[in-house]
């Protein structure tokens, strides 16, 4: 389901974070997975997430941060 990509996701890019604490880390990736991060940076649920944040086109970039365990959008 969305749920479960959602939370998959989400827990992928907290680990991630945790095992590359103060670097950046480039990630490619399908609009599922984008819309997830996308939906939790901005507080959404992964289904109200499309109207929000618009279609995603081919080669999207999407900025987002961990801090303090938390994912946020970075503009």
């Amino acid at each position: 389901t969305y749920e479960e990509l959602a939370r998959r996701v989400v827990a992928g890019t907290l680990e991630l974070a945790e095992l590359h604490p103060d670097e950046r880390v480039l990630a490619v990736t399908h609009g599922g997975p984008m819309r997830a991060l996308l939906a939790s940076a901005h507080g959404l649920d992964i289904h109200d997430v499309h109207g929000a944040v618009g279609p995603l086109g081919n080669c999207t970039v999407a900025r987002i941060a961990v801090r303090e365990g938390e994912i946020e959008a970075v503009d």
